[in-house]
């Protein structure tokens, strides 16, 4: 395993989806991929700082999605960040971008292509993952 793959942590209340998420990564994009279904389990592996990008459900116990990027910001982290939302109230994202910073939002269901070119454009050209850029095709 290289160490220089690209870590993307994937976060959803759902476990089929965190799993079925980590098979599609792993296979097409090859990138190491770390799954929870608790928020607040998420919020600590994003602290430790080795995380590429953030791929997290919008909607969850403890912590939603924007609370989970708000401490990924605190944290002093710009990695890129998607939500994956079956709910998506336009204007409260849209706030929060304006503080936040620029985050993705995918609506459910969504397409494995279309998430895959995404997930590539951004972790390539994330300064934090300057590193992994090569390995990324």
């Amino acid at each position: 395993m290289s160490s220089n793959r690209p870590t993307i942590l994937v976060v959803d209340d759902e476990p089929l989806v965190t799993q079925m998420l980590a098979i599609l990564l792993e296979l097409y994009l090859e990138m190491k991929v770390i799954t929870t279904t608790s928020s607040l389990e998420a919020r600590d592996i994003l602290q430790q700082g080795n995380v590429s990008l953030l791929l997290t459900d919008y909607l969850m116990p403890d912590l939603n999605g924007i609370n989970l990027i708000r401490a990924l910001r605190d944290y002093g982290s710009t990695i890129p960040v998607i939500i994956l939302t079956g709910y998506c109230d336009e204007p409260e994202l849209a706030a929060n971008m304006e503080v936040l910073g620029p985050f993705e939002v995918i609506v459910k269901p969504w397409s494995n292509e279309h998430l895959l070119q995404r997930i590539k454009a951004l972790v390539q050209k994330s300064p934090e993952t300057s590193d992994a850029n090569s390995t990324v095709l």
